[in-house]
């Protein structure tokens, strides 16, 4: 089994994503140790993945690549500045923005 994801990054890497130490504490204490072939796989996309509406919501500069595949798609978009953990800092407005995207790609 591997580390934690947290364990692979100095901690002051980690709390520089996660400021809150209760939230990083938790987020610490949740993470399974998965092993390297979980890592490793390839999933199949099915097919029926490319007619079901699409968005993307980016949380870094991190994905811009990302970002700019899903706007040549032409799929609604949003760009919250923020981390590669931004879920847990703001878990509110990461559910906001994805209900937007929800209501865009649907609409």
């Amino acid at each position: 089994l591997l580390p934690r994801w947290t364990d692979w990054w100095p901690a002051a890497d980690v709390a520089a994503l996660v400021h809150d130490t209760q939230v990083r504490d938790e987020l610490v204490a949740e993470q399974p140790r998965l092993p390297l072939d979980y890592y490793e796989q390839l999933l199949p996309v099915p097919v029926s993945w490319w007619s079901v509406p699409t968005a993307y919501l980016q949380l870094s500069a991190a994905y811009d690549e990302e970002l700019a595949a899903a706007q040549r798609s032409g799929w609604p978009t949003v760009v919250m500045t923020g981390q590669h953990l931004h879920q847990v800092v703001d878990p509110v407005g990461v559910a906001d923005a994805l209900l937007d995207l929800v209501r865009r790609a649907a609409g």
